[in-house]
């Protein structure tokens, strides 16, 4: 198993603040799920770079929402999973099963299926005026592991943002 450390976290939450978002969302998260949030509350990882394959490029996993005491790291207001999730649901952006919980530079979303498990890279820039908002949210949804633990497998180190090597 790859060890994926995470920095820029923010302060540690308890089994009872999970139980808060899950009852907010009216299911369960999968134990993996919560497990890594016991442990690391949003934060950006080590291993950021979900590799290419044959039909699309590398994605850049920027940083994880934590769950509760927003950081300064996040840059807006909706950077708490669950207010996030709310707010992307009010503008219709999202359809309800996905919860986001890391974005990508550009601020497209990796988000946890919270009917099945499974992980997806959600682009809304995808969107287009010409199809309906079911067929955008479809059209938006990418496939990257069928669970939480596969995904984190998944990432890799991405030594082209080696921080040793950026100038001082």
């Amino acid at each position: 198993m790859k060890v994926n450390q995470f920095h820029n976290c923010a302060c540690a939450i308890s089994d009872s603040d999970l139980d808060a978002i899950e009852a907010n969302l009216g299911r369960k998260l999968p134990k993996s799920f919560r497990n890594h949030y016991l442990k690391y509350n949003g934060g950006n990882p080590t291993n950021q770079l979900v590799p290419c394959n044959s039909q699309y490029d590398s994605i850049e996993v920027t940083g994880f929402y934590p769950m509760k005491f927003n950081t300064a790291a996040y840059f807006d207001i909706n950077s708490l999973i669950f207010e996030h999730y709310e707010w992307l649901r009010s503008k219709n952006v999202i359809p309800d099963f996905l919860l986001p919980f890391a974005h990508d530079p550009g601020g497209n979303f990796f988000c946890i299926n919270i009917k099945n498990g499974s992980i997806v890279f959600y682009a809304p820039d995808a969107f287009s005026k010409d199809v309906d908002i079911h067929q955008n949210q479809c059209n938006a949804q990418r496939l990257l592991a069928d669970s939480f633990e596969n995904f984190m497998e998944l990432l890799e180190y991405n030594d082209e943002f080696d921080s040793d090597e950026w100038p001082e």
